[in-house]
């Protein structure tokens, strides 16, 4: 494998999440494709970049109940989505397409 696709392979998208202006370009621009599984993807990726436990403790969850409500193949459901936007510091905007 060349060097570049090495670097490639090693790059976590949580690290870039630096603060809520990115987290918000971010999420936004996932939540356009309109692909539900890429969107807990991203999702995901904001929970390990402000920490799990901080994020369970923010949105008022266990930490346990947080990982399942995330986990490939559970229920989706906009109530959590909603909580887990404001332990993010984010909230839902809504506009014509």
């Amino acid at each position: 494998m060349c060097k570049v696709m090495k670097q490639l392979a090693v790059l976590d998208m949580a690290d870039l999440l630096e603060n809520e202006e990115i987290m918000a370009g971010y999420l936004s621009e996932i939540v356009a494709t309109g692909d539900s599984d890429l969107v807990l993807s991203a999702i995901c990726d904001i929970v390990r970049a402000k920490g799990m436990a901080a994020i369970a403790s923010e949105a008022g969850l266990s930490r346990e109940a947080l990982d399942a409500a995330l986990s490939p193949g559970a229920p989706p459901d906009l109530a959590l989505v909603l909580q887990l936007l404001r332990a993010f510091g984010l909230k839902l905007l809504v506009a014509p397409a």
